[in-house]
């Protein structure tokens, strides 16, 4: 086995001549095997999984057949309509739902979780270059690749996996937009804090406490044109996010909005 200095020079020399996109890549598929390895080898003693993973695990099945989103948990033939938590992570579960016919196992919708705690790494990658560099970026995406407050979610079928996710990339869009601004860059930031507002409903915070600070504090742009942009952003975020409120506010008798 040659492990001499000379061929370890050789490879990080070719490390180093990659470009940051194929860096990106290289430490995107480490953290989604990463990700896998963990749940192959420390997740299947722990099925199945109760509380809210059963909650997401069963209402994607359920979803898939095309129930919409009720209670999993109601030991009924026509389970009650359900906002108990937010709907995207559900609908993400659903995609191998409905490929496996309406039912997918746990197994499957825990390393299809793991597809997301690899987008993180990705995001997280591109938000470190927006603030700093490329170095930053491939250290942030390699933070992002091994912290275990990031990669144990994706084997616990939690609404986390998402959410962080999610707030990865309001974080590069809102970055995206301060370096230089555009109305365009504020319609994806406000798509972007409308889906985190999906993810967790805690999350609609980001639009007072990102958007509409990074867009009227900007100052590359004159007041009616972050006036403009701001008004794009939030009315993006209500597009996002409006149908799921009316969807609540039509099914339910007392008020629910997002959960």
């Amino acid at each position: 086995m040659n492990s001499s200095p000379h061929t370890l020079s050789l490879r990080l020399s070719r490390w180093a001549r990659m470009q940051f996109r194929s860096k990106l890549i290289c430490v995107t598929i480490a953290g989604l095997a990463f990700r896998v390895g963990y749940v192959w080898l420390f997740r299947f003693s722990h099925l199945p999984l109760a509380g809210d993973a059963h909650f997401y695990s069963v209402g994607a099945n359920i979803l898939a057949k095309g129930k919409g989103f009720v209670d999993p948990f109601a030991l009924t033939r026509s389970p009650p309509p359900s906002a108990a938590h937010p709907p995207l992570y559900l609908l993400w579960l659903a995609i191998p739902s409905v490929l496996w016919g309406g039912h997918a196992t746990q197994t499957v919708q825990m390393l299809w979780s793991c597809v997301l705690g690899a987008g993180t790494v990705w995001a997280c990658g591109l938000a470190g270059k927006e603030v700093s560099g490329e170095r930053c970026g491939l250290i942030a995406a390699t933070l992002a690749a091994i912290y275990p407050n990031i990669w144990l979610h994706d084997g616990m079928l939690l609404s986390e996996t998402m959410a962080i996710l999610v707030s990865a990339v309001v974080l590069l869009t809102a970055y995206r937009y301060w370096s230089a601004p555009s109305t365009r860059r504020a319609v994806w930031l406000g798509l972007w804090c409308g889906m985190a507002g999906l993810a967790r409903a805690e999350l609609v915070l980001v639009v007072p406490l990102i958007l509409v600070p990074v867009v009227l504090l900007n100052r590359q742009l004159a007041w009616k044109h972050r006036v403009r942009s701001l008004v794009a952003g939030c009315l993006v975020s209500v597009i996002v996010v409006g149908p799921w409120v009316a969807f609540n506010v039509s099914r339910f008798h007392e008020p629910v909005y997002i959960s």
